[in-house]
């Protein structure tokens, strides 16, 4: 499983060898030395994901702002469009955005990302989304605890996903048990995995300890970059082991 790490601007060296990447679009559009890191990273062949906005600011960018982020650092995959729990409104933006984008860019890679207030408004959404011209079904953390208990149960609950040719990528971190069993359970048919949560901890000063701050990502902070690389390989190597280190 990839691991792609959210960092501010002035610590993204720390991900400069990475090979999978979340650029988040508010940033892009905002910052020319944030979006000029990620850049570099797609010419040189690194995987670039773009995020829409949607997680930090209750609802995503605009689909042309979104589209002019996403020429601006090459990137290989887009998310579309999605507003969190809301069933109607993911599909309906998600589709036509997606019909926007492919018109202007039949190459680049999409993602769309299931929601609902229930469990069978979610599973409808996703259902609907394996049948649309998309490369990848993101898992949001927004859907534990409610619908679902786990992202696992999400995944496995919905039929044709595990069997499809759509990749699977989990966006955002819910907790630690939750991420072992679905790697543990589905092996290697999910892509990648995405978190703030290194800089989350690290703004407040503190080690990662297996919770999540109730703190804003800030992508300007300056925070101490020795507590932040210590976060970050536990981060990563928590992905790995059954226990926080």
């Amino acid at each position: 499983m990839l691991i792609a790490t959210i960092l501010p601007t002035k610590y993204l060296d720390l991900e400069d060898e990475s090979r999978y990447h979340l650029a988040l679009a508010h940033q892009i559009d905002k910052d020319l030395t944030y979006a000029y890191f990620f850049l570099r990273q797609s010419k040189r062949g690194a995987f670039v994901m773009m995020d829409n906005g949607a997680a930090e600011y209750g609802v995503p960018m605009d689909i042309d702002m979104l589209i002019s982020a996403a020429d601006l650092i090459d990137c290989q995959e887009m998310v579309l469009p999605d507003f969190i729990h809301d069933y109607r409104a993911t599909l309906n933006k998600s589709w036509y955005a997606m019909q926007h984008i492919r018109k202007k860019n039949k190459s680049i890679g999409l993602m769309g990302v299931p929601h609902g207030e229930t469990v069978n408004e979610w599973i409808s959404c996703a259902k609907e989304m394996l049948e649309w011209d998309i490369n990848t079904i993101g898992i949001s953390k927004f859907i534990v605890p409610t619908p679902f208990q786990s992202r696992l149960e999400a995944i496995m609950s919905v039929p044709g996903l595990i069997e499809s040719n759509k990749d699977i990528h989990l966006l955002g971190y819910t907790n630690i048990i939750d991420i072992l069993d679905i790697k543990k359970a589905l092996l290697d048919r999910i892509r990648g995995i995405d978190s703030s949560i290194p800089t989350l901890f690290a703004q407040i000063g503190k080690l990662i300890d297996g919770g999540r701050p109730d703190i804003k990502l800030d992508l300007d902070a300056v925070v101490d970059r020795g507590l932040l690389e210590r976060n970050v390989s536990v981060w990563k190597a928590s992905c790995e082991t059954s226990t926080w280190s």
